[in-house]
C-alpha cells in the first residue's frame, strides 16, 4: 500500500478595504492576513515491511530502532512509536517511550516533517 497524500504550501492575503458592510463583517481587523502551510508527506507500508533500523545506544544497552512511525491498528487507531529490535529479537512495533503495544499494527508511515 503507497498513497502519498500531500498538502502543497498556500498563501492568503486578504485586504481590509471592504466592498460593502456586508463584506466588512467577513473580513479581519489585521491590515494583511497570511496563512502559510507547510507540505508533509506520509508513504504508507505494511506492517510486514520493516522500515529501515538504526543502533541505539542507551545505558549499556544496544538496540535496533526506527524513525519515529505513524501507526495504524487493524480498528483504525493511531500513535506515533518505532519498530524496535532487540538482539536475536523479532522486530516489534511500539508507541512511543512507553513500551507498550498498539494491538495488531496493519500499516506505518515514516514521518517526514519539512524543513522550516
Amino acid at each position: 500500500m503507497n498513497l502519498r497524500p500531500s498538502l502543497s504550501s498556500q498563501e492568503v492575503e486578504k485586504g481590509t478595504d471592504p466592498a460593502s458592510p456586508a463584506e466588512e463583517a467577513k473580513t479581519p481587523k489585521m491590515a494583511n492576513l497570511k496563512a502559510g502551510l507547510l507540505q508533509t508527506t506520509l508513504e504508507w507500508h505494511s506492517a510486514e515491511e520493516i522500515p529501515p533500523l538504526h543502533i541505539v545506544e542507551y545505558a549499556g544497552e544496544s538496540w535496533l530502532q526506527s524513525e519515529p512511525l505513524l501507526l495504524v491498528n487493524t480498528a483504525g487507531k493511531l500513535a506515533v512509536g518505532y519498530c524496535q529490535q532487540e538482539q536475536g529479537g523479532c522486530p516489534r512495533f511500539e508507541v512511543g517511550a512507553s513500551g507498550k503495544g498498539l494491538g495488531e499494527i496493519s500499516v506505518w508511515a515514516a514521518v517526514q516533517v519539512p524543513a522550516l
